[in-house]
């Protein structure tokens, strides 16, 4: 079998076993790039009935449930991923275990926030490309990993817990984190937390890559507006989500399928 072929078989399956995740309302995804209509102002069912993952191949999403619910305690996660110095990661103790998992990477911050089934679980500090070898923003499903790879493009240079994201040299793996941008393109992570963000993901995870954190930004990167309007930033984020006054979340309906 051509590299191609390989290649192509190889999305193909991560692919399908993305949408073997769509049972879970959650798992929808429209992988729209470069909306010109801010987040807030679009409907949560806002989505293509066919639309396209990053490397080819077809997705169908599903609708967003009736009642997306964000999680009160994400401006206080956002302070604490802010506070972590280079090479320091944080798992959330009392998070949830299972949903859908859902990575999102901020560039400007130089942070990653894991989510499950919108709740954060996990942060931790990243370093992306450099200056001419930016981290290209947008969603894109894990199309395969593996424990000891080594890059086919520099050097035959080490990336233990490489998780692929594209085929032209973009992926997540432990390296260096010296507190900016210093890769060749991928998503560097520290070691540790790498070796146990492998053992949760799944391939046809999502990974999505915003130039920040905001609503508005990750629906320009590719992501559902419900899911950027589920663990974005919002304007007036106080006043975006109710409580039930014993520290759980109301549901919002904030559009039906």
């Amino acid at each position: 079998m051509t590299r191609s072929n390989a290649s192509l078989t190889a999305t193909a399956v991560a692919l399908a076993l993305f949408a073997a995740q769509s049972v879970q309302p959650a798992a929808a995804q429209s992988f729209v790039r470069d909306a010109g209509v801010p987040a807030t102002e679009l409907p949560a069912t806002t989505a293509p009935a066919v639309v396209r993952a990053p490397d080819g191949g077809i997705i169908v999403p599903v609708p967003a449930p009736a009642n997306v619910v964000r999680d009160p305690a994400l401006e206080e996660v956002a302070a604490q991923a802010a506070a972590l110095r280079p090479g320091e990661s944080q798992w959330l103790p009392g998070a949830p275990r299972s949903g859908m998992l859902l990575v999102v990477v901020d560039l400007s911050a130089q942070r990653a926030t894991v989510f499950r089934g919108g709740r954060p679980v996990a942060i931790t500090t990243v370093s992306t490309g450099s200056e001419n070898r930016e981290t290209p923003t947008g969603t894109y499903p894990i199309l395969g990993k593996e424990k000891l790879h080594r890059s086919n493009l520099y050097n035959d240079a080490p990336m233990p817990f490489m998780q692929r994201l594209t085929w032209h040299g973009v992926a997540m793996h432990a390296g260096k984190i010296p507190g900016y941008p210093a890769s060749h393109g991928c998503v560097r992570l520290p070691r540790a937390f790498a070796e146990q963000l492998f053992g949760v993901t799944s391939p046809g995870n999502l990974v999505v890559i915003a130039q920040d954190g905001s609503a508005d930004a990750l629906v320009r990167a590719g992501l559902q507006p419900w899911m950027a309007m589920q663990v974005g930033r919002l304007p007036g984020d106080q006043a975006m989500f109710a409580s039930t006054g014993n520290g759980q979340s109301a549901n919002l309906a904030m559009g039906s399928p």
